[in-house]
């Protein structure tokens, strides 16, 4: 992070990377529902396929193992991204009391107080900001892996001429 003689204008850049941060996750809340479709309309698949007694393919119950293990990373990784939201929040609370101190600098030995409180809090955003990324990168990951475990399954599915659910997607 660049660090400016203005505490203000490093603010100002913590929360360009909060906004960017906040837009990455619409990404990827979208990209997480249409995932859930698929996921839903190839279990239906599934139901249906456990139901017309055709032998299930051992490499279906492989894929579906490494959806579950899949699904279970993303919902640990949204916890540990719901934690940092919730530390970074804490910090954005102080945000008005940030500027407050930024404004009413008076004599230079509260000044300089001033500034290393501030300071200080920057850079405890400026670590949490950065795992969050860390946080983003992992999810993206795994969402990545989940598709390519549903492209699988659909592929599947198309070898043993099973129509997907196109109600459901």
């Amino acid at each position: 992070m660049e660090y400016y003689e203005n505490p203000v204008e490093e603010l100002i850049v913590l929360d360009k990377r909060i906004n960017c941060l906040n837009e990455k996750c619409v990404q990827i809340d979208q990209r997480t529902n249409s995932i859930e479709k698929r996921k839903l309309s190839l279990y239906d698949q599934f139901v249906k396929l456990e139901d017309s007694r055709i032998k299930i393919p051992i490499n279906f119950e492989l894929l579906f193992t490494q959806l579950i293990e899949i699904v279970e990373k993303h919902d640990e990784l949204s916890t540990n991204w719901d934690k940092l939201v919730q530390q970074r929040n804490a910090i954005n609370n102080n945000e008005e009391f940030m500027e407050k101190l930024i404004l009413e600098r008076n004599n230079s030995i509260t000044t300089n107080n001033q500034r290393v409180k501030i300071e200080v809090m920057l850079i405890q955003c400026e670590q949490i900001l950065a795992r969050q990324k860390r946080t983003i990168s992992q999810i993206e990951e795994a969402l990545t892996e989940e598709e390519r475990i549903l492209a699988e399954i659909e592929k599947k599915f198309e070898e043993l001429n099973i129509k997907p659910n196109v109600s459901s997607i």
